[in-house]
Formats: C-alpha cells, structure tokens, sequence
C-alpha cells in the first residue's frame, strides 16, 4: 500500500471531524478539516502516525511538529497542549493512532537486547522520531485491514506485533522500555500516574510520595504531581459539564474542588476560558470532534 492508499483509506472510513474507532482492535482514525486552536488534551499510551497535514504538540515546555515524515509515540498517559496546524476541507488533517499494548511490549522486550545501555534515569514519556520505511511498511500493511475486514482476526494481532516490534528495536525503545523495567523511577512514576487516576477526586497525594518518585514524576510527565492531578480534575469536569449538563455548584464538588472560586480560576486557566464559555464553545463544534476534546 502506497501512502496514497493509506490516505484514501482513511477519508473512505471516516466523515467529517472527529475520532473514529476502526474494526481492527486499538486502532482508532482521526480526521480534521481544518486548522484549531491549542486544547489542552489527555494522551494515553499510543502510537500516533500523520498521514496528511501536520499538529503541533506542546509538552514539557518544548513543542513538536508532528507531520508525515515522522510519529510520535506516548509511553505513560500524559497531558498535553495541542493543534492542528495545517489541514483543510480538500486535504484535511489525517492520523492513525495505535493503542499500546503493554503485555505485548513486555514480552518482546524480554527477547531483545538494550540498545543504550541499563540507564535507569527517567526520560519523557513522549518522544517525536523520524519514520523508518520498516515502520510505515507495517502501519500500511496493517491499514490496509480496514479494506479487507475477513482477514482482520488472523492478520491483525501479527501486524500489530510486528509494529510493536519495530518500535522496540528502533529509535524510541528507551520510551517505550523505561516503565517496562521493575524497580525503574520510570515505572515507579507510572504506577504513580495509575494510582492518581483512580484517586484523583481526593486530596493531593505529593506528600505521600517519595522524593525520587516526585522527582521521576516531573522527568517522565512534564508536571508536577500536584499539576498532573489538577489537570485530571479538569478534564473530568468538563466531561461533566457537557455530557451529563450537570451545573458549576454539582462538578467542582465531585472532581475533589471544595472551593467553586478555585476551580473557576483554575478551569479558566487550563481551558483558555470560563466554563460557560467553553461549553458555549464546544456545543458549536460538530458532533463526531467532541472526542477530540475530551
């Protein structure tokens, strides 16, 4: 499959802005017809391929340009600021994105050797590469599924195997291999982030982690503790707020705020504008693109 193909793929299997679930298992398609502004997002492991156009992806105080020329790859569920910077109604923004499977990446790690050494000091959990022709060979043979669903079953766990693969042997191993390692900072951090997902209503956990895990947590995140359980905080409560149409007073309380002036500050802050100015704001975009934001 050419790249070509790949893009015709992709615009056949998907209508309008949005994210678009695919019968091939963890692999979802995304397509916008148009530049954004900056959204604050939350990234879960995965790997991401541009096909057509480019976004910019702010992080950890740098920011990236993600174009067809290379991917990126999110080791650790991560918040981000990002944009679409070149797309249009004719050629509009396309992306592939591939869930990671850590059981998967766990047992081919264990057959391959390090390439850089046992290293333990934790790195950013998001790495921008250049796309080897190995790598994109994989994704359009993969891709290419989605024209032919009965071989979907048989073929889809091997490509993806052989993706996962690639991606270990190549350039962003160390990302990907830091939380796979027992006993690392890196995997500390990530149990970290796991815990606060499920406990992130309560009070800030920072002084109940160790100093080298808070300081892990910064290197592999790009936040602090503290940030990262607010921006959680965040998300959820403008999931809240739109999907269930639940009111300021109700949302602050049940994201863990006791002060509604504290989260209506924070919430601007994190946002770029008041919660009902952004709800105003997200009820003008097209229905299938709300996934993009929340």
């Amino acid at each position: 499959m050419r790249v070509r193909d790949l893009r015709d793929t992709i615009m056949s299997c998907t209508i309008g802005n949005g994210v678009f679930a695919t019968d091939v298992p963890n692999l979802t398609l995304v397509r916008i017809e148009g530049p954004s502004e900056y959204m604050p997002i939350f990234c879960e492991p995965a790997v991401s391929f541009v096909v057509q156009g480019a976004r910019e992806i702010s992080f950890s105080g740098q920011t990236f340009v993600n174009h067809a020329r290379n991917f990126t790859v999110v080791a650790i569920d991560l918040p981000v600021v990002t944009r679409v910077v070149e797309a249009s109604v004719d050629n509009p923004y396309l992306c592939l994105e591939l869930k990671l499977d850590f059981a998967i990446l766990r047992e081919l790690a264990n057959g391959l050797p390090l390439k850089t050494g046992r290293s333990r000091k934790p790195q950013a959990g998001l790495r921008v590469a250049t796309l080897p022709l190995s790598l994109r060979d994989a994704l359009c043979r993969l891709v290419d599924l989605l024209c032919k669903p009965a071989d979907i079953a048989v073929l889809a766990p091997l490509l993806q195997r052989e993706l996962l693969y690639r991606l270990l042997s190549g350039e962003c191993s160390s990302t990907i291999r830091q939380v796979l390692l027992p006993g690392s900072a890196s995997s500390a951090a990530s149990q970290a982030v796991s815990t606060m997902k499920r406990k992130f209503r309560g009070p800030p956990i920072t002084a109940a982690l160790e100093h080298n895990v808070r300081t892990s947590f910064h290197a592999v995140t790009g936040q602090s503790p503290y940030q990262f359980q607010t921006a959680l905080r965040l998300m959820e409560a403008r999931r809240l707020l739109l999907g269930l149409a639940l009111d300021v007073e109700k949302v602050h309380r049940a994201v863990g705020y006791t002060s509604i002036s504290d989260f209506l500050r924070d919430y601007a802050t994190f946002f770029g504008r008041p919660p009902a100015e952004d709800l105003e704001w997200l009820r003008r975009q097209p229905p299938h693109s709300l996934d993009i934001f929340l």
